[in-house]
């Protein structure tokens, strides 16, 4: 068969592999996609595999999405060596529908966040580095960060 129409020119890179710096579960909410895009530029990565779902690292939690999403990670690291993980939530999150103070919605989330870690550190090679993190519309605050032990 023979190609289609182009209907929207654009030349992509052309690269034969990438090996990737991270895989990124982060949350769709286009709000805060500025901010992934400059955390990563920060970081100095310079190739990512990303996973956009609602709640971000919140389907670790779900018994019903977990296995996809730590397949897609296997399938990042067979293919393009990942190394680390990066799970990432959200203040003010509507797929966490949270109605808690500032101060309670962020223990729960590092709460969360924390045993997320620790579905990926148990489910994960042992050379995975594994780090959490919430932003708000303010970026990412110091100490939020972390690696997962």
């Amino acid at each position: 068969m023979a190609k289609t129409e182009l209907i929207f020119p654009f030349e992509s890179p052309r690269i034969d592999h990438y090996d990737a710096d991270a895989f990124i579960i982060w949350c769709f909410d286009d709000r805060f996609s500025a901010l992934l895009e400059a955390y990563k530029k920060f970081r100095g990565f310079a190739h990512t595999d990303d996973v956009k779902v609602a709640g971000g690292g919140k389907d670790l939690g779900d018994s019903r999405w977990r296995d996809y999403l730590l397949g897609q990670f296997l399938a990042s690291h067979k293919l393009h060596h990942t190394n680390r993980v990066i799970i990432m939530v959200h203040a003010k999150c509507g797929a966490y529908g949270l109605k808690l103070d500032e101060t309670g919605e962020y223990d729960k989330l590092v709460r969360e966040l924390e045993a997320f870690a620790g579905f990926m550190r148990r489910s994960t090679p042992g050379s995975i580095t594994i780090e959490t993190g919430i932003g708000d519309f303010d970026g990412f605050h110091s100490g939020t960060f972390k690696k997962a032990a």
